[in-house]
């Protein structure tokens, strides 16, 4: 496999974490950049961890990741989406402080995790092709976090030309992303 395809595999896996780190920047309120940094370096980190799990892990489990990975993230991915669509419209003009926390470390770890399940099958196919792991990983891990830094960037944009009207367009890109991912495996 050639760093082109290796390069193509990065950007594909990342479209999920890109899409996420634009909902934090919806969300960021008056946070700086370099909160966008840490969600991207987290994105970055599980999409780069995922595939030594998956290459780790070999076959022998393939067959049980593969039945359950695609649930665990359409339901985490739409309970939060969701929930931040019902504290939008909840809220109306409570202040940001007082609604659905998508800041909080728990959810990073769980945004995180959830947009990478779909690396962790990519390093069980790095294994099959014999394709040199820590050379992947890295171009995997520099993608994401580069192209989730961008993404923040642009939703703490959108959110300064739109308002609170992208915080629900926030929570419908979420639960799109869960549709999307249990959709692919079914």
């Amino acid at each position: 496999m050639s760093y082109l395809t290796i390069l193509a595999l990065s950007f594909g896996l990342a479209m999920d974490a890109v899409a996420v780190a634009m909902v934090y920047g919806f969300h960021s309120g008056s946070k700086k950049w370099l909160f966008g940094i840490k969600i991207s370096f987290f994105f970055a980190f599980f999409q780069g961890a995922m595939p030594v799990v998956g290459y780790s892990i070999g076959y022998s489990f393939y067959p049980v990741i593969e039945n359950y990975d695609h649930w665990v993230a359409f339901f985490a991915l739409t309970t939060i989406g969701g929930h931040m669509i019902y504290e939008s419209v909840r809220s109306g003009n409570m202040e940001y402080g007082n609604r659905f926390d998508i800041n909080s470390f728990k959810t990073l770890i769980l945004l995180s995790f959830s947009t990478s399940l779909d690396a962790l099958i990519s390093g069980i196919s790095l294994l099959s092709i014999g394709l040199k792991l820590l050379i992947s990983v890295s171009i995997i891990s520099v993608v994401t976090f580069l192209l989730s830094l961008i993404a923040y960037m642009m939703g703490k944009k959108l959110y300064f030309l739109f308002g609170k009207k992208v915080e629900i367009l926030g929570g419908v890109v979420l639960i799109l992303i869960g549709l999307k991912i249990l959709l692919e495996h079914l």
